[in-house]
């Protein structure tokens, strides 16, 4: 499932409605924000996930599991730590400011909201797309943890795999990482033909399914 599709199937596949009702808006409207800025998330997850820190900073915010729990509990509405974290993820994935005052505009011309109303709505969609990713990401890497095997050596490594994969590459040295057991074979499905798969460095792989998957899935 795409990305879009899966920020729209959260809450039950009542997001749109849920959001809709928190903030006074109609559906349709809610419906041309979240589908004008889930691309734009995605490709900011994409760009970060091509580089060793930003990817481990990505499986460190997704191993707090606070994204699971927004993409599931339609009560997240009330909770000021959700605006909070959805703000950081709007500004480390849009950039710069002027996009993100540039979306607001687009979006003020294709609506009939105001600028105040968009940009108090930005932040909840950001939250539950980064769930949404949580969500699109977990099976692979749950399955790569698996194939890693006894090369893991952490507590998370049973029930979160993105905590267990950020640990695993922070402490690895570039030697350690030249001789996982991950062969490029192993995560075929999960990276088709993208190049950075080819590549022996087992970070990189992971990078590798870490971007294909944020950029095909908007």
């Amino acid at each position: 499932m795409k990305l879009l599709e899966l920020v729209k199937s959260a809450h039950n596949e009542q997001a749109i409605e849920n959001l809709s009702e928190q903030f006074d808006v109609s559906p349709a409207n809610m419906t041309t924000i979240t589908e004008a800025l889930v691309p734009l998330l995605s490709e900011g997850f994409s760009r970060n996930a091509n580089s060793d820190d930003g990817m481990v900073e990505l499986l460190h915010a997704l191993g707090t599991g606070r994204y699971q729990r927004y993409y599931q509990d339609s009560r997240i509405f009330s909770n000021a730590h959700v605006r909070y974290d959805g703000v950081a993820i709007l500004k480390h994935a849009v950039q710069p400011q002027d996009r993100r005052t540039e979306l607001v505009s687009e979006l003020e011309t294709r609506t009939d909201l105001d600028g105040e109303t968009i940009e108090e709505i930005l932040p909840f969609i950001s939250a539950l797309t980064m769930g949404a990713l949580d969500q699109k990401m977990r099976p692979a890497l749950d399955d790569l943890v698996k194939k890693l095997g006894t090369a893991i050596q952490s507590p998370f490594a049973d029930r979160n795999p993105f905590a267990a994969l950020a640990e695993y590459i922070s402490a690895a040295t570039p030697d350690s990482l030249e001789d996982s057991p991950v062969e490029n074979e192993t995560i075929e499905e999960s990276t088709k033909s993208t190049p950075r798969a080819q590549t022996s460095l087992f970070a990189k792989k992971l990078g590798a399914i870490m971007s294909w998957t944020t950029a095909k899935s908007a």
